[in-house]
């Protein structure tokens, strides 16, 4: 799909953007109160938002995201959904669509539904006047983490570690969504595979900030790597659930809104993913980077790590992580 109302800059190969579609499902968020994943801050480009949309905060589309909301259509199902549609928000027919998300909002119907009313929210408002006359501003954001974002290339880093390849990476700056982060995935019918890096607003000092060279680098290997891993959690599930009870021990876990054996898994894994690719980085901040994770209830990771590490000094055995997936399991099963 040609991007012909979003706005993207390139840097190494990663497009930087401010998305048509995600930017008007934030303001959708904020309208609903959406609270869990909005920002904080206070900043000009929120209080335009809130002077031209609250006349609309009772439509029909807010309604319909809160009632969606209750049954499951939070935090990165909203972005992921989003992403099916076009910039006329219609539903894409280029592209399949992940089950687990359209089941998380109540199935096709609602889909339809979700589709057919930011449409309508988008002509009600004039949506396309006001995205229009902030261009200025989210040509500034991106700008500026186009300057701070590190001369590094992410994309060989994954795919060299990964063993696996996909289409391209783009990276979506969100000025109403807090320090939060999606990584979801866009399947074409082809087999190509779009992947995304959703981030949200770290801090006001006084310009709006999506982060530091060393944040941008946690995040995209966070974010992205979920294209890579929970497809495979997916594609392996049988053999996953089998190890269902280890969920049962992770109570700061479910805290964190991790609700199920299948998003707990994915988290671990790629969390320690994240921590051997900043470790061969940088030397001897593992340690630190594990004594994090363990605080924050990711009990297993130790042992994910230690699995990782045998999978990169076997790499002439193991092609990709595909290949080694059950292997990751098996040594969780020793714990």
């Amino acid at each position: 799909m040609i991007k012909n109302k979003s706005i993207c800059y390139t840097k190494n190969a990663i497009n930087v953007c401010v998305d048509y579609r995600i930017e008007l499902l934030s303001i959708v968020e904020y309208l609903a109160g959406y609270d869990t994943i909005l920002t904080k801050l206070n900043f000009s480009y929120k209080e335009r938002v809130k002077k031209y949309f609250s006349p609309y905060k009772q439509h029909e589309v807010t309604k319909l995201f809160l009632e969606l909301n209750k049954i499951g259509f939070t935090f990165g199902t909203p972005p992921n959904i989003t992403l099916y549609l076009d910039e006329d928000f219609q539903i894409r027919e280029d592209i399949d669509f992940d089950n687990f998300y359209i089941n998380r909002m109540g199935g096709k119907e609602n889909f339809e539904r979700f589709s057919n009313l930011l449409y309508k929210f988008s002509i009600d408002t004039n949506y396309d006047e006001f995205f229009k006359n902030n261009i200025h501003y989210y040509e500034s954001v991106i700008e500026n983490t186009i300057n701070i974002l590190p001369d590094y290339n992410f994309i060989n880093e994954l795919h060299n570690y990964y063993g696996m390849k996909k289409n391209n990476y783009n990276i979506l700056l969100v000025s109403l969504f807090g320090p939060c982060g999606f990584g979801p995935k866009v399947v074409h019918k082809n087999g190509d595979i779009d992947i995304y890096s959703i981030v949200g607003l770290l801090e006001c000092n006084p310009t709006p900030s999506f982060g530091n060279v060393e944040y941008f680098k946690h995040m995209q290997r966070h974010e992205f790597s979920h294209s890579f891993i929970n497809p495979l959690t997916l594609k392996h599930w049988d053999e996953a659930k089998e190890y269902i009870e280890l969920f049962d021990k992770t109570k700061e876990i479910k805290q964190l809104c991790y609700g199920d054996w299948e998003e707990c898994l994915n988290e671990h894994i790629i969390r320690a993913v994240v921590i051997r690719l900043s470790s061969l980085d940088e030397e001897g901040i593992e340690d630190k980077l594990v004594q994090e994770e363990l605080s924050r209830g990711f009990i297993y990771i130790e042992d994910i790590i230690k699995s990782l590490k045998y999978y990169e000094q076997n790499r002439h055995i193991y092609k990709n992580i595909d290949e080694y997936y059950m292997k990751i399991l098996e040594d969780l099963n020793k714990n």
